[in-house]
């Protein structure tokens, strides 16, 4: 199997939208021919040349065998240490156990094993709901940037009475793909279960739904 690596650092993101536009006078077809064709290779160019900056990545090119895994083990700390993954192992292995205790406490005590394995992916599936949402509704609907604003439709449709929100907290949304949209019924369904496996992340959440800042003009 062969495997190679290459470290990418870059700084300024706003490159990539003069890139972007750049791309699209040239008359690509679409916006995938934009990024794959000309966007990916000249940015990936550009961040080759300068190999420096606040943003980094590793790109990593791996030969996959049929019906075969790869394996890819990192780990970020502050500063450089021996041996870094030496431990990884290890941890991973310390932190399924902890996991499997803490979930063997909170499964109903006839459970069957079918039935642990479906609540404890609910369970992670609401955990991992949890993301920041950062939604200023005024912001969305003036701009944030008068030489360039938005469309007057914008101010017709759904979320125009809610110019008073604006969120930068940690919610339990209902699926990934669905931000930047949220229910509050929703989210007070979803504490029922939470406070199962974390009652103070679900109080928070119920608590946040009584700012004013979440709740409809109307009450």
């Amino acid at each position: 199997m062969g495997a190679t690596s290459t470290t990418i650092r870059n700084t300024n993101w706003r490159r990539l939208v003069w890139l972007f536009v750049l791309a699209m006078s040239a008359g690509a077809a679409s916006a995938q021919d934009i990024v794959v064709g000309q966007i990916a290779p000249m940015a990936l160019a550009e961040a080759q040349q300068l190999n420096e900056g606040t943003k980094a990545c590793i790109s990593y090119q791996k030969l996959v065998p049929a019906g075969g895994s790869v394996v890819v083990r990192l780990r970020m700390t502050p500063e450089g240490i021996n041996a870094p993954l030496q431990e990884v192992d290890q941890i991973v292995k310390q932190r399924k156990k902890e996991a499997d205790e803490f979930y063997a406490a909170i499964h109903p005590p006839k459970a069957t094993e079918d039935e642990r394995r479906v609540q404890r992916q609910a369970f992670s599936g609401l955990l991992w709901g949890k993301q920041i949402y950062i939604f200023d509704v005024n912001a969305w609907l003036e701009g944030d940037n008068p030489a360039c604003p938005p469309p007057d439709s914008r101010k017709k449709i759904r979320n125009f009475h809610w110019r008073h929100l604006n969120s930068m907290r940690i919610l339990s949304m209902p699926d990934k793909w669905e931000y930047p949209w949220f229910a509050a019924w929703d989210l007070a369904f979803h504490c029922v279960t939470l406070a199962i496996v974390d009652p103070d992340f679900a109080k928070e959440q119920l608590w946040f739904m009584l700012f004013e800042q979440f709740q409809h003009p109307n009450g």
